[in-house]
């Protein structure tokens, strides 16, 4: 059944996995009028068969967390798909101490979703913005008890032991598996049920001790899937702390992340929360207005290109494989460091394409640049090595008999393709589920169209377009990360260096020239492409 089994790995990972599987949870609750969809995608690829049809499948997902009072918030282990089980309990005749920890308490979301389990025809009421502390504070969806895994033996909120860098995160993956056996246990429960496995989705936070954590687990990966694809995106916040060494220490995690994580993935994409100044700078800020300091809406944004860019993996006929996506970026056979960018919404006046693209003309390339740390646009004299570009949600058959009317179109609007043509979905256009910030303007309407009247609907679903690519336009990305690296005070960080997974001098040396030779490769030098 061509499966993906899906891991998370630290805050920001399940932020955006929630945004995620909210998303999937969306496609089963489409209606007649949305039916479509339902014959595009393979909903096997990312579900298990859950045992009630009352509640629908369950997700192939292992979710990572660490101690902290909020880190699963009010999501319980067991839940109306699966129960405890009677033999859990142990005899014992000496006397049992109850020590309850303080529940972390349910929103008026959450409340309001307990409520339509039970009735149906309960009204489900809007999610405050502020009331989201937390992943669990939004989420829609039970998870298999075996998806949640907390990491015990270290605590987020320890203000003298902080879990903030990557060897930390390495020697507590070790701990962590010693202790609980997870990848033995939990990974292996949904590794075991794939018929054919198709690869890996990996969502891993690395701006602290996560990232030292995924190295960890995807070396356990590798040992027992030494050829199986696995698609990683390394997730970065772009409000760096204003201290500096907290902010050394991130850039430190970011660099690490990019060499090692890198080596055990077939691809790994760093993606950026989208700043004020992402936004104002893609051409779409008179459609789109996020909260750009709230991980609530920076997530669902990072999750809406993820999302768009899995949409071929799941596809019933014309699918890509993670496999093949994978190999297409790394044609070079050195190039597994990709980007990612995003139009979101895709704009387009329901009057048609041509009024779109003409309306379009002086924005070219309308997009958010979620790999760039400081927004620009594709340049004419970057080399792209290989590209994937998913449209999403454009209305193929009301406008043109064929996919000519859609090419022409995103060629106007996006300049050129150079070496791939999109993927047209235009009957999967990307669903808003309640739980989804609502960050779209007036200007558009319940399909996520855009118009010149204020909108008073709500929108409900929206065109997408993601590009996934790979080439010399990276390069800044990594000479950033090389130059900041140049000038930490690693001598000065003892936490890197303690423990059995610690850092030596020679190893941080070696770190400065493994980045300096990931530059060489997206370099625009034909000498040194051939090397």
């Amino acid at each position: 059944m061509r499966e993906i089994v899906t891991l998370q790995v630290g805050q920001l990972a399940n932020f955006v996995g929630t945004h995620f599987w909210n998303t999937q949870e969306e496609y089963f609750s489409y209606g007649t009028d949305q039916a479509a969809s339902v014959t595009e995608l393979d909903y096997d690829i990312l579900y298990r068969t859950g045992f009630s049809p009352t509640v629908g499948p369950e997700i192939k997902i292992g979710a990572f967390d660490a101690t902290q009072w909020c880190g699963f918030g009010s999501l319980q282990k067991y839940n109306q798909l699966f129960t405890a089980e009677a033999n859990d309990t142990v005899d014992w005749d000496q006397g049992i101490n109850k020590v309850v920890s303080e529940q972390y308490p349910k929103n008026a979301y959450q409340q309001q979703l307990d409520r339509m389990d039970v009735d149906p025809n309960t009204q489900p009421v809007e999610l405050d913005d502020q009331s989201v502390k937390t992943w669990s504070d939004f989420n829609r969806i039970y998870y298999h008890p075996y998806s949640m895994n907390q990491v015990t033996t270290h605590n987020m909120d320890d203000s003298i032991s902080p879990y903030n860098s990557y060897s930390v995160g390495r020697q507590s993956y070790s701990d962590f598996e010693r202790e609980t056996e997870s990848f033995e246990d939990n990974f292996r429960h949904f590794v075991e049920e794939c018929d054919n496995l198709q690869g890996f989705q990996l969502l891993a936070s690395v701006d602290d001790a996560f990232s030292g954590f995924t190295e960890g687990l995807l070396h356990d990966v590798r040992d027992e899937f030494a050829k199986t694809p696995v698609l990683c995106y390394g997730l970065q916040s772009s409000l760096l702390p204003t201290q500096e060494r907290a902010k050394q220490r991130i850039l430190l995690n970011r660099t690490l992340s990019m060499t090692r994580i890198l080596d055990l993935c077939s691809s790994y994409i760093p993606l950026y929360t989208p700043s004020s100044s992402h936004i104002s700078r893609s051409g779409l800020a008179d459609y789109i207005h996020p909260k750009c300091n709230s991980v609530y809406h920076t997530s669902a944004i990072l999750s809406s290109a993820i999302e768009t860019i899995s949409l071929s993996f799941r596809l019933k006929n014309n699918f890509t494989s993670i496999g093949s996506l994978c190999d297409k970026m790394n044609g070079q056979g050195t190039t597994r460091l990709s980007g990612v960018s995003l139009s979101l919404p895709l704009p387009f006046l329901k009057n048609g394409f041509q009024q779109t693209a003409e309306r379009l003309k002086n924005n070219i390339a309308p997009t958010i640049e979620l790999t760039k740390r400081t927004p620009s646009k594709q340049s004419f004299d970057d080399d792209v090595f290989a590209e994937d570009i998913v449209v999403r949600g454009l209305p193929r058959g009301s406008v043109h008999a064929s996919n000519q009317g859609l090419y022409e179109y995103t060629r106007a609007l996006y300049h050129k393709f150079p070496q791939a043509d999109p993927q047209f979905i235009d009957k999967v256009p990307y669903p808003l589920p309640s739980s989804y910030p609502r960050i779209f303007s007036y200007h558009c309407n319940s399909e996520g169209f855009i118009t010149s009247e204020n909108e008073t609907e709500p929108v409900n679903s929206i065109p997408v377009l993601s590009r996934m690519y790979t080439g010399t336009e990276l390069q800044p990305e990594i000479d950033y990360l090389a130059k900041q690296v140049e000038v930490v005070p690693f001598a000065q960080m003892s936490d890197y260096s303690e423990g059995a997974y610690g850092l030596a001098q020679a190893d941080y040396l070696e770190l400065k020239e493994e980045i300096m030779r990931l530059s060489d490769s997206y370099s625009n030098d034909s000498e040194i492409m051939l090397e």
